[in-house]
């Protein structure tokens, strides 16, 4: 039953695609100076925000109605259902079935064909799984100040909604949830948006070739990514080697948590500032590729053979020149990994001094940065890497 909801949610998840690159071109229509960011105060201090990414496009679902629809809902009350009958989670025993709900679009669609579910058919979690997720929200009930009790109810409410929702997600994963949660309460304060700002960055890193995709695509870009590490900081690859660093014990929680939960949140919103406007950069990219090959194909009919086949030419050679998308082709947030090995290389000095036990203390908890500095020298990584030809 709940397979079925979650599939119509996805199949009408998928027809927006169809609408986004517009939706991103209306946007930097909107914004002629091709500005992206919006001034945020946060503790007295400037941060900047991917308005356009958060507000318009290209993953996050724009209608608010559609956002708090009864989807969520019934989430939510999935969650709070279990939670009265732990033995659903425990053991995947059937508790008690006080507590059914019933959704009011397909009440609606179905006129008095009321669908009832229970949370039993819906949520049966291992006992390892649930207890991890009870971890966490005791971890955001002892974490938040007391005296901000809204926000520590938006953040049980969210973290809940998710444990609804991915009921066959690992222990790993289960933290990355959490800490993508706590990352954008910075952002919104709004439980439904922020649900839907970690369900969509959490969906992304699961297909598309990204990181968390399946176990093939992790060992690609985990070995992609020391491949790398040996080549630009060769002196700290032997040191971390030396000390009897497994890549295991930091490469991929490195690459997946894009940094939430290792950079102080003010660096880390800069950050994703820039990775979410260079997503937005490519797809609008690929929108103008897409229309000089359209524009190419009206040419081919009125041109000559060779004339045609020499401009082809041309234009792939530059094309595969300048794409940033090389090392893990067909991916999101390109330039993660070049920051990644940017941090490593400021870290250089204090890390060649410390043994395993320090060097994966500092990699957990990276000190405060400038973030621009740190931007810049990670496209410099990149370039430098493309000019040798190693990418």
């Amino acid at each position: 039953m709940f397979q079925n909801l979650h599939q119509s949610y996805l199949l009408w998840f998928e027809q927006q695609e169809k609408k986004r690159t517009q939706v991103i071109l209306d946007v930097l229509k909107e914004n002629e100076k091709g500005k992206v960011h919006t001034e945020y105060k946060n503790n007295n201090s400037n941060i900047y925000l991917p308005k356009t990414w958060l507000e318009k496009a290209p993953y996050i679902i724009r209608e608010k109605g559609r956002r708090s629809n009864v989807l969520i809902e019934l989430f939510q009350s999935q969650s709070a259902h279990a939670g009265r009958n732990y033995s659903v989670y425990t053991t995947g025993q059937e508790g008690p079935t006080t507590g059914r709900f019933t959704d009011n679009n397909n009440h609606q669609n179905n006129n008095n064909n009321n669908v009832e579910k229970t949370v039993q058919n819906v949520l049966l979690l291992s006992g390892d799984t649930a207890a991890v997720w009870e971890r966490i929200l005791y971890r955001a009930r002892q974490e938040n100040n007391h005296n901000e009790i809204e926000k520590q109810k938006t953040l049980e409410k969210v973290l809940q909604t998710l444990q609804a929702t991915y009921t066959q997600v690992g222990v790993h994963e289960i933290h990355l949830l959490y800490h993508f949660t706590v990352a954008f309460q910075h952002i919104t304060t709004t439980a439904h948006e922020i649900y839907f700002y970690v369900s969509n960055l959490f969906s992304i890193l699961k297909n598309g070739n990204n990181i968390l995709q399946d176990a093939v695509a992790l060992q690609h870009h985990c070995g992609v990514f020391l491949s790398l590490f040996h080549h630009v900081n060769k002196t700290l690859y032997i040191h971390f080697l030396c000390e009897g660093l497994s890549p295991l014990e930091w490469v991929p929680d490195l690459l997946s948590y894009l940094l939430a939960d290792r950079m102080p949140v003010h660096n880390l919103l800069l950050v994703w500032d820039y990775y979410f406007a260079e997503e937005i950069g490519s797809i609008l990219s690929n929108h103008n590729k897409k229309e000089n090959n359209n524009n190419n194909t009206v040419t081919h009919q009125k041109r000559k053979e060779d004339e045609n086949s020499t401009d082809n030419h041309s234009f792939q050679n530059n094309n595969h020149h300048h794409n940033p998308h090389s090392v893990f082709p067909g991916s999101n947030f390109a330039l993660h990994p070049f920051v990644c090995l940017a941090v490593l290389t400021e870290l250089t000095e204090e890390l060649i001094e410390s043994d395993k036990e320090m060097i994966l203390h500092r990699l957990r908890q990276l000190p405060s940065v400038e973030v621009e500095g740190l931007l810049q020298k990670a496209i410099a990584i990149r370039e430098s890497l493309i000019t040798d030809g190693y990418l």
